[in-house]
């Protein structure tokens, strides 16, 4: 029986209703309808009254006994009853109820989809706001685009009629400068040879003097040595006459004396003797101090000659320095003329380059010889002519390369027709590719003085000029003879590729500053780090430097770069030993002294400022030119750390220098002073950079003719070339490698420029 339900009494009608009203809340509990709870109480009524006929037939005859239970279960059937009725009635009132709730639940549903409508209504509204004003935005920006091409191209096409303008103009100006210097050049060379033969005239006349002046003085210090000796001699022998005297006199006064008899005037009791003044001590006295007197001023008299004669010499020496000294003057002023001369030579060449510059279609399309004869001014001038003369006349490589169009320097004054016919190579290659000729897009940012000055030194370099040098006072012992400086690189295809060739560069200066360098290019087989045509590249390197300086190089000087420890063993037998064969192949008997450094950039050691003042900039880098070669380098090889450039931003990584091979026997002071000055000389920067120059080119050049081959569609890898352990080569194969190294090849007129910067 339900607990809520026995709780009620049949003795209390209408408590039984309030009970059963209290007990609402907890009916919410019981998951039930009204048409159960109907069933449930007929079924209930149905039971009772089957039980009441059941037990009134069976147990008539125990009515009165059974009256009381029967009477009882009457009453709880009936409050049952009631409490189920009770129960219907707030079954019914919690039904309206719910679906009032129901209904309220319906209208809020109609009311959020209607919501939702004009939610989407409004979005597609925005959104089509949004497109509508974003096309507005590209149609202007598209005509924004149009305005500022139509700009450029108008700003161009005023740029190139300026340059064309101010081109004329130069021409005429360089027209001028020649004549002005030819005539400067032709009275400067009359005034200096009227004044160095006056010079001479006169440096004759005081050597002729000045002899006459030493022989005078010869002559003058052996005449006051006769009078010195002379006079000393008269002098002696007067003292030891004087001497003898007074003993003399001495005597006699002490015989006097010992007599007893008191003399007053010696002269009157002395009996007369033939010579009378020796006779009177007062008068030997006073002639005693008179010669005296004498040799005092005779000492003077000699002292003072032998002062004069000094001074006199002195003034002598002094004149004969004074005339060294101009004569020196007059030397470096005579050689100052000269340098400037060729100065002016050097000007007039590079600005008659960059006068040849045409700006119609014919630069691109014309493919002739670009001939430039040049010879490098330095310090080798003072070797002796015979050098020069003996190599030329050898039957070396070096007189091959003598002969010919290298024997004559050409003159750096071309005619009209040279300088409307030779016009320049721009491509580094033999072959003509057709983006030579795309449109290049506006620039992205406002042109700088940065920007202007950086291409202006690419420009100065690549028509041949020089942006900078080594100060001449500066530089090292080993630029007091002729010195090549040779930079080699590899490059190899990326991680994963088996197939694509690498690419072996080689650089080497070709003046005596150095900062003019040429380049050599191969391709060689997959991943070899060696170079395998290093004899050649030597070879036509050091060629290029004999035509351009006339002198064969006493030094060579190696900087080899992307070289593990590894490899310094197996790379340098067979270098060194190329480099030695294209030294024989030159000349016989011909070994110049090499030095072999190894450039590392790859590894992990990083420098810091113990200090804090010797930080530099605001990175607080190590300065410029900070050297290690003690603690943290090997114990017994020949290496050092140098970082030889300024962090701008991180931390500065130091170059690691391995020296392998060293004929030139450099000291490790030398050797990192002259690996300092030569990342000063690398053109396209006006600062130090962190490896030497030849490093550098050689890196860039190998890197720019990987780029060649991707132009030429050879480092796609569907060809390669062939492992040199096959037995046999496909023609296919054959053909790709000499197509590559064709791609790759340097064009002649632009071998002896710096095309790679």
């Amino acid at each position: 029986m339900d607990p809520a339900l026995g709780a009620a009494s049949p003795m209390s009608g209408g408590n039984s209703q309030s009970s059963g009203l209290a007990a609402l809340p907890k009916r919410d509990e019981i998951p039930s309808s009204r048409s159960s709870m109907a069933d449930s109480a007929s079924e209930m009524s149905e039971s009772d009254t089957d039980a009441m006929s059941l037990s009134g037939i069976s147990g008539f005859s125990d009515y009165n006994r059974g009256s009381t239970r029967q009477r009882t279960i009457i009453e709880e059937q009936a409050t049952r009853i009631n409490t189920m009725s009770q129960e219907n009635r707030v079954m019914k009132i919690e039904i309206d109820k719910y679906k009032i709730q129901v209904g309220t639940l319906q209208e809020e549903i109609r009311r959020l989809r209607q919501a939702s409508v004009n939610i989407q209504a409004r979005a597609e509204q925005e959104e089509e706001y949004i497109s509508n004003t974003l096309l507005k935005k590209i149609e202007e920006l598209k005509k924004e685009k149009e305005t500022l091409a139509n700009y450029y191209e108008k700003e161009e096409e005023f740029l190139t009629n300026q340059l064309s303008k101010k081109l004329n103009h130069l021409r005429h100006e360089k027209c001028n400068l020649e004549r002005t210097l030819e005539r400067e050049q032709e009275y400067q060379v009359n005034k200096l040879m009227k004044r160095i033969e006056r010079m001479e005239r006169e440096a004759q006349t005081k050597h002729t003097s000045l002899d006459q002046l030493r022989r005078e003085k010869v002559e003058l210090e052996n005449t006051l040595e006769r009078e010195q000796e002379a006079l000393v001699n008269r002098l002696w022998k007067k003292l030891e006459r004087l001497e003898t005297e007074k003993k003399h006199l001495q005597t006699k006064i002490n015989e006097k004396h010992s007599s007893g008899s008191h003399v007053e005037h010696p002269s009157r009791d002395i009996a007369p003797r033939p010579v009378v003044k020796n006779d009177n001590a007062e008068k030997v006295e006073a002639h005693v101090k008179h010669l005296k007197r004498e040799v005092d001023r005779l000492r003077k008299q000699l002292f003072q000659s032998t002062h004069e004669s000094s001074a006199q010499m002195r003034s002598m020496e002094t004149e004969e320095r004074q005339l060294r000294e101009k004569n020196m003057h007059l030397q470096r002023k005579l050689q100052q003329e000269i340098e400037r001369r060729e100065a002016l030579s050097r000007h007039l060449s590079e600005s008659e380059s960059s006068l040849e510059l045409e700006t119609d279609e014919r630069y691109f399309q014309n493919d002739l010889a670009f001939n430039r004869g040049r010879h490098s001014p330095g310090p080798y001038s003072s070797i002796h002519p015979a050098t020069v003369s003996s190599v030329s006349s050898s039957s070396s490589g070096f007189a091959q390369a003598s002969s010919s169009a290298f024997t004559t320097p050409v003159s750096p004054y071309r005619s009209n027709n040279q300088q409307n016919n030779a016009i320049p190579q721009r491509s580094s290659r033999s072959v003509t590719t057709p983006d030579r000729f795309v449109k290049p897009s506006p620039p992205p940012s406002p042109v700088t003085t940065q920007t202007l000055s950086n291409l202006c030194l690419k420009i100065n370099v690549k028509l041949g000029g020089i942006n900078n040098i080594l100060l001449p006072n500066a530089r090292p012992r080993v630029f007091n003879e002729p010195v090549i400086f040779i930079g080699a690189d590899v490059t190899h295809p990326p991680a994963g590729d088996r197939r694509k060739p690498s690419i072996a560069a080689v650089v080497a200066s070709i003046d005596a500053h150095p900062s003019r360098y040429c380049a050599s290019v191969r391709v060689q087989r997959h991943r070899q780090e060696a170079i395998e045509d290093l004899t050649n590249m030597v070879k036509d390197l050091m060629l290029e430097f004999y035509k351009a300086t006339t002198y064969k190089p006493v030094r060579i000087i190696v900087y080899r770069g992307g070289i593990s420890e590894g490899q310094f063993q197996p790379v340098l037998t067979r270098e060194l030993k190329a480099i030695r064969e294209a030294c024989v192949k030159l000349e016989d008997n011909y070994q110049p002294g090499i030095s072999y450094v190894v450039v590392q950039k790859r590894h992990h050691t990083r420098l810091f400022c113990r200090q804090s003042g010797d930080k530099c900039g605001k990175s607080g880098n190590i300065p410029a030119g900070t050297t290690v070669d003690m603690g943290i380098c090997h114990p017994t090889e020949f290496d050092f750390y140098l970082c030889s450039h300024a962090g701008i931003q991180g931390t500065s990584r130091p170059s690691h220098y391995h020296v392998l091979w060293d004929d030139n026997e450099f000291t490790a002071d030398e050797l990192q002073n002259l690996t300092y000055q030569l990342c000063h000389t690398y053109v396209r920067c006006t600062r130090s950079v962190s490896i030497p120059a030849p490093a550098y080119y050689a890196h860039l050049v190998a890197y720019r003719a990987r780029y060649h081959l991707v132009d030429k569609d050879y480092d796609s890898g569907e060809g390669s070339l062939i492992s040199g352990t096959s037995s046999s080569r496909d023609v296919t194969d054959i053909s790709q490698y000499q197509s590559m190294a064709k791609a790759i090849q340097v064009h002649q007129n632009t071998f002896g420029s710096m095309y790679f910067t």
